[in-house]
């Protein structure tokens, strides 16, 4: 039985075959997302959304022609944006991503964001409710921007997706179903529900809106028709929720640091929880306790663009990031095995803020003691998060550590065992996603009763390429 697992990230689209009876993933491929539209404003960030409708049709055909087949279909997506449809499906703006940041424009005529209106016109009871703390990429703040600045038209009708959803709208020819997981990233939702907030949609001045249905994971939302071929689509996921499902975190004992061009530290809790961080929905009515703004990739590359800059101006020399990762590698092993340990807290310094590192003393301003000690201060930053979303949770046993940026840095693993008294266990970066999709295909198929009986199989699943 084969399904196909689709990734729709933020930067890559990801596809892979999930052979459920061999326990395989395999004939991974890989492609650049649909390039973001050119726009005046720096803060619009926009795509084609056929685009990405386009290269998964083309896709899915390339598939049935290798394997023979296809049993279904499951979908992941970058969360929080969006994609307006008109009466027939055809798309009414382009796909409106979680990076746009138009919502922090200042409303003409006033002194605060089109955001901040937003978020007085909700109130923070509901905001509380909704899980998730005013975003400018949220989607209830971008689209309460597009209607104050006559982007969408209240006269009109128009259907609401998110980007995984409206693929699989536009597969079944007019399923439009949603599952928590997305819907609840827009801001618009009751978590308590479990449904849209309908009196929150209004206060926004967004009922004019057809919103989907919120389905469960492995309710059947339709059929792709290709050629004589009928294939069941499932709903679309988070792309967090997916991941985590893929590295295997499912216990209220277990958390998730994740380390990329963003990080987040996440765990599981079994019921629903609010508190100084972001409530999100998992699978099977448990939800995720996360905390986001974290130190992580984009502030090292504040290090990189550094030390390129230093390169080139004074010693007329270039390197990529492959090469300053290998460099970087080699100082902070030579440091380590000097002996050398950084402080914590920048000896005396006050701590960083939530999303910052602070530089060294003199003394140390060489490269690999510079990097080590931002590491010590992020591994700092994480453990603080932990004790936020502690929650009243059991103690945590175990610690798994995921994203690009963790991989290439061997220390920062190391000094988060120290900080947690845990060894962490290292995620998968390449196939912790798919993993995730192969989880839920096994539910979907019927090859398991719940999410926690496809748990074993991760350690039986063999990634293909």
């Amino acid at each position: 039985m084969n399904f196909l697992g689709i990734d729709m990230g933020s930067s890559f689209l990801k596809f892979a075959l999930l052979d459920l009876s061999g326990l395989h993933i395999a004939d991974v491929r890989e492609f650049k997302a649909p390039p973001l539209l050119k726009h005046a404003d720096p803060r619009i960030k926009e795509t084609d959304a056929a685009l990405w409708l386009d290269s998964v049709r083309a896709m899915i055909g390339g598939y049935i022609e290798a394997a023979g087949r296809l049993d279904g279909i499951v979908i992941t997506n970058q969360m929080h944006g969006f994609v307006l449809t008109d009466g027939a499906g055809n798309p009414a703006t382009p796909f409106v991503s979680w990076q746009d940041t138009r919502a922090i424009g200042t409303i003409p005529g006033g002194s605060i964001t089109y955001m901040e209106d937003a978020a007085l016109r909700i109130g923070e009871d509901a905001i509380l409710n909704s899980g998730m703390r005013p975003d400018p990429g949220h989607a209830a703040y971008s689209l309460y921007t597009l209607l104050r600045q006559g982007v969408i038209d209240p006269r009109r009708t128009y259907r609401f997706h998110t980007l995984g959803d409206y693929i699989v709208d536009a597969l079944t020819e007019g399923a439009h179903k949603c599952h928590l997981t997305n819907a609840a990233a827009t801001g618009l939702v009751d978590l308590a529900a479990g449904d849209w907030n309908r009196h929150l949609i209004e206060s926004l001045g967004l009922s004019f809106i057809r919103f989907p249905a919120i389905v469960r994971e492995n309710e059947c939302c339709g059929t792709y028709t290709c050629g004589p071929m009928r294939i069941p689509v499932y709903p679309a996921t988070g792309d967090q929720q997916a991941a985590i499902l893929g590295l295997g975190l499912g216990r209220t004992d277990e958390l998730s640091i994740n380390v990329g061009t963003g990080a987040q530290v996440s765990r599981v809790a079994s019921g629903l929880i609010f508190g100084p961080f972001q409530t999100r929905p998992f699978f099977e009515d448990d939800f995720l306790l996360t905390i986001t703004d974290l130190p992580s990739g984009k502030d090292l590359q504040l290090l990189f663009d550094w030390l390129r800059d230093l390169g080139r101006s004074v010693f007329h020399s270039d390197m990529g990031d492959a090469a300053l990762w290998d460099r970087i590698g080699q100082q902070t092993a030579e440091a380590l095995a000097s002996g050398w340990q950084p402080q914590p807290d920048g000896h005396g310094h006050e701590p960083a803020g939530r999303n910052s590192v602070h530089l060294v003393t003199p003394s140390e301003l060489h490269i690999g003691k510079m990097f080590l000690h931002c590491y010590r201060q992020m591994a700092e930053r994480y453990y603080d998060a932990y004790m936020k979303v502690n929650a009243g949770q059991p103690p945590v046993r175990k610690i798994i550590v995921s994203g690009g940026v963790s991989r290439k840095s061997p220390p920062l693993i190391r000094f988060v065992g120290d900080r947690f008294g845990i060894l962490p266990e290292p995620g998968n970066q390449r196939m912790e996603t798919l993993a995730g999709l192969f989880r839920l295909a096994l539910l979907c198929a019927g090859r398991a009763p719940d999410m926690e009986a496809t748990r074993p199989y991760l350690e039986r699943i063999r990634g293909g390429s």
